[in-house]
């Protein structure tokens, strides 16, 4: 029988199903070597892995490093779902967690607590990966022991919590310490401004006071001494005592300028730009309010010795005889002094404690900080200077004593003796000058004291009351100073005339008495002839 012939396309196949069966074969070594290197690391890595049917959850497979790290036997493990194995025996939890596997290609969880056999806990890091295996899912889980990394974790975590409580303790210690320190050091530059103001205050109130007294007398004294040998005793007594005066005043305004009590800030500045002329050659431009500015003293004293510093340090490392300062006020209640410079400036970042002298900005930020104020340096080599001070006016000022406290201590006035003379009002806080004073006008027969009074609140009751035609005003004294005292004199009575007398030589008091409403100014321990020729001019004007 003869066989039926075979198409073309039949022996195409044949070919084809011949061809693939000897590349089948000779895949089978590759597959073969494929299978024994996966085995391999299968069986000694180091990691614990699970294999699972996609579809049922049955564990497939199991190395051997996660049987040692559970406790559990390979035949513990194989052909069990895998919620059913004491390390995964949670039901619940495993059955949605197989789940979660089986829609999802990747999962990690970073910690998932484990039991072994004999009830240790074990923290391991789990990571599935599902892939397909001749049409079906297979779900590899990877299971890392991340137990000492975990203790590690946990101990360095502790670490840095004690770690953490201890620096919030030191640093609560160092804050409360820098308080101290900053308190502290406000505290030492108000005692030494205290000092400062208390020796001032002695040598104006009693030494200088003293030695105008002496000069009074020894005036008088010469007038008496004119015919006799004795006159140039006298006249060098005199000299004497004008210098002591001259050393006494001179070391007062370094110690304490009374301007800066009597006059207010701005007048203390426009006193400190003559003063920087007069030691160094500076020209000192100044800009503030007209008006005087209330104020705490604390915060006046601090304001004036900030200028007076940062004027100094100009003056040595600024390289320029030129220097502006400005004070404002704020809308929000704040005071703004400002110093500047076009000098040769410096490093603002580089400023540290000591580096400038005296106050230093070191220092003076630590009082500012203290007060609530602030310090802000604006400064670069070759681009000059600026730094910019600002505090609250936060304190309350005191309200002068009224004039009823005034009238109860008000000294009596003494009658007059002469008819038609210049009645006179004699004003100052020191008993010994004014005694000195009272006594020298009575030999002027043509002036006439009527009252005598130790403050600017007496001298304005007195003036209501005695009605003279002119007063010679002290300047530095309690409770109310003779600026204020003559403003609110010559306001009420124009046709008072006032005298300004003081000890202190600056041109600053002269300009504030005369704006006040004062005729003159004259200096205490000026020619007595020139103080009566004053009381003359002024009851004629």
């Amino acid at each position: 029988m003869r066989e039926k012939k075979k198409t073309r396309e039949e022996f195409v196949r044949e070919n084809e199903e011949l061809r693939g069966q000897v590349a089948a074969l000779q895949k089978e070594p590759a597959l073969a070597a494929s299978e024994m290197r996966y085995r391999r690391l299968f069986e000694t890595a180091k990691d614990g892995i699970l294999i699972l049917d996609g579809k049922s959850g049955r564990i497939v497979d199991v190395n051997p490093f996660l049987i040692k790290l559970t406790g559990y036997s390979r035949e513990d493990f194989l052909r069990k779902h895998v919620w059913e194995i004491g390390p995964f025996k949670d039901e619940a939890f495993s059955k949605v967690s197989f789940k979660e596997l089986q829609d999802k290609e990747y999962i990690r969880y970073e910690h998932l607590p484990l039991a072994t056999r004999d009830g240790q806990k074990v923290d391991v890091e789990f990571v599935s990966n599902v892939y397909r295996v001749n049409g079906d899912n297979v779900i590899q889980c990877n299971i890392r022991d991340i137990t000492a990394r975990k203790r590690a974790e946990d101990a360095l975590r502790i670490l840095n919590a004690t770690l953490e409580q201890r620096v919030h303790e030191r640093t609560s210690e160092l804050e409360r310490r820098a308080t101290q320190l900053r308190a502290l050091a406000a505290e030492l530059a108000k005692s030494e401004v205290r000092e400062r103001k208390r020796l001032a205050q002695i040598l104006h109130d009693d030494l200088q006071q003293l030695l105008v007294a002496a000069k009074l007398s020894a005036s008088s004294l010469r007038k008496q001494l004119a015919a006799t040998d004795l006159l140039p005793e006298a006249e060098r007594t005199l000299e004497l005592l004008e210098q002591s005066i001259a050393a006494s005043r001179s070391l007062t305004s370094e110690l304490s300028p009374p301007v800066l009590t009597d006059g207010g800030l701005a007048a203390g500045l426009k006193w400190l730009k003559r003063r920087m002329h007069e030691l160094h050659g500076m020209t000192v431009e100044v800009t503030a309010p007209a008006q005087k500015i209330r104020m705490p003293d604390d915060l006046r004293l601090l304001l004036f010795q900030a200028a007076r510093e940062l004027l100094f340090n100009i003056a040595k490392h600024a390289g320029t005889t030129n220097a502006q300062v400005t004070l404002t006020r704020e809308e929000s209640d704040h005071l703004r002094l400002v110093v500047s410079d076009q000098g040769k400036g410096f490093d603002a970042c580089g400023v540290t404690p000591g580096s400038l002298s005296g106050f230093g900005l070191f220092s003076l930020r630590e009082r500012l900080d203290y007060v609530d104020g602030e310090l802000e340096i604006e400064s670069a080599p070759g681009q000059g200077t600026r730094v910019t001070i600002t505090a609250p006016i936060t304190a309350t000022v005191a309200a002068p004593p009224s004039e009823a406290e005034s009238l109860s201590t008000a000294a009596p006035a003494t009658p007059i003796f002469t008819p038609g003379a210049i009645r006179v009002l004699v004003v100052d806080d020191h008993p010994v000058v004014r005694k000195g004073l009272i006594e020298i006008l009575r030999k002027e027969s043509e002036v006439a004291v009527v009252g005598e009074a130790e403050d600017g609140l007496q001298a304005i009751c007195q003036a209501r009351a005695l009605r003279p035609d002119v007063v010679l005003m002290d300047i530095s004294m309690p409770r109310m100073n003779g600026i204020d005292a003559t403003r609110r004199l010559t306001s009420e009575m124009p046709g008072v005339h006032v005298i300004g007398l003081s000890i202190h030589t600056g041109v600053d008091m002269a300009a504030q008495m005369r704006a006040a409403g004062a005729v003159c100014y004259l200096m205490k321990d000026g020619a007595v002839e020139d103080l009566v020729a004053a009381i003359r001019e002024a009851s004629a004007a």
